[in-house]
């Protein structure tokens, strides 16, 4: 197993000063499951999302301006915990670009850590862990590149130990501290077990804990009817399922999301059979019996943003400008108003209210639908510093 050592302080804050030089979301379901082609999967949701930790709600978006010139910069906000009253604020880990994307793993009690996405010419993804809803941050490194999903990082129950999904399906683990990062194992070793061949895993999806602790993998299957989410213990792989609802079987399985929250485990799975498409959601509470959603009819194939409650509820946006929320297990689907233009994430609010983060330019205007409400109302604009053109 190859190891890499953390590297010292100092060397961390040279590898921030050299980022930032190079630049600081009607259902119903679909009818007609006729298998007249195999089109391509979706492509995952985007880095947008929220969760929740004891300490408050967490959310990422991405401000700013043109990708192409380097102008767009994602951002963190987290809100507060125990306050109906409490405001977004933002909370950002400072000194690193962060063009390339944020990604976010809830750890133990308000701790986080948060992993920057290298761009440009970086090839190593600094890190940041804080344990005071984000106004401090301590720095680290990951001398390696995220991937590209946003269950890419993950903290075991407890905390103490971390998960990292990197570009081409490796996984690097770490003790506490997330100070010193070595090889765990890979795509290419699941898709050599005995276990991954049924699954013919295509793509990786996310990384996770099971309550056990043992190190949990989502991945796309190329082979119809399979979840593909594995556990690993002991040098092994396992399949932990979920299984199909007899509606679905047989159909192709794209996993999408897969997170532990307060409640247990959460995923979001993405099926089709031909044109017909539906979503499921589906929870654990051990990480291998699960228990899944009815199906929300996907007019849009894409979810563009989705994320989790502490309760293990989800939300998603689809490319076609469709919201919906599901509360939890053997809960129904509930489609939204439309979500007001720019809205890059949604996230649960105080009394049953659902919050639309929107972004245009430098401004974060958060929208609310309170509970049996029709319509959307802002609530909050937050104007964020953008350093523009300092990343060209």
């Amino acid at each position: 197993m190859t190891r890499r050592r953390a590297r010292p302080t100092a060397t961390v804050a040279v590898a921030a000063a050299a980022a930032v030089a190079l630049g600081a979301t009607a259902c119903g379901t679909v009818s007609g499951h006729q298998a007249l082609s195999r089109p391509a999967a979706p492509p995952p949701p985007g880095l947008a999302t929220s969760l929740v930790t004891a300490g408050g709600t967490w959310a990422v978006a991405v401000l700013g301006g043109s990708a192409v010139r380097n102008d767009d910069f994602w951002q963190l906000f987290v809100r507060p915990a125990g306050l109906a009253s409490a405001r977004w604020r933002l909370a950002t880990p400072p000194g690193v670009a962060s063009n390339g994307g944020l990604v976010l793993a809830a750890a133990a009690g308000q701790s986080v850590l948060a992993g920057f996405r290298p761009s440009q010419a970086l090839a190593f993804s600094p890190l940041a862990a804080s344990g005071d809803n984000g106004r401090t941050w301590s720095a680290g490194i990951l001398d390696a590149r995220l991937a590209d999903v946003p269950d890419a990082l993950a903290a075991a129950p407890g905390g103490g130990h971390f998960l990292a999904l990197l570009t081409g399906g490796g996984i690097e683990q770490a003790g506490r501290g997330a100070g010193a990062w070595s090889a765990l194992t890979s795509l290419r070793a699941l898709a050599a077990a005995p276990a991954g061949r049924r699954c013919a895993p295509s793509a990786a999806a996310a990384v996770s804990y099971a309550p056990s602790g043992a190190p949990l993998l989502a991945v796309s299957c190329a082979r119809a009817g399979v979840a593909g989410v594995f556990s690993y213990a002991a040098g092994a792989w396992r399949a932990t399922g979920p299984a199909l609802p007899p509606a679905q079987a047989g159909w192709r399985v794209q996993v999408l999301r897969l997170t532990r929250t307060p409640a247990g485990e959460a995923a979001l799975l993405a099926v089709r059979s031909g044109h017909a498409a539906d979503l499921l959601a589906t929870w654990s509470g051990d990480g291998t019996r699960w228990t899944v959603s009815a199906p929300l009819g996907a007019a849009s194939r894409t979810v563009r943003a989705s994320g989790f409650a502490a309760t293990g509820g989800a939300w998603v946006l689809l490319a076609n400008g469709q919201a919906a929320t599901i509360a939890g297990p053997r809960a129904p689907w509930r489609p939204l108003p439309p979500p007001p233009a720019g809205s890059a994430a949604l996230a649960f609010g105080p009394a049953g209210a659902v919050d639309a983060l929107a972004a245009r330019g430098s401004k974060l205007t958060d929208w609310r639908l309170a509970r049996g409400s029709a319509a959307w109302h802002p609530v909050q604009v937050l104007d964020v510093p953008i350093q523009y053109g300092s990343s060209g």
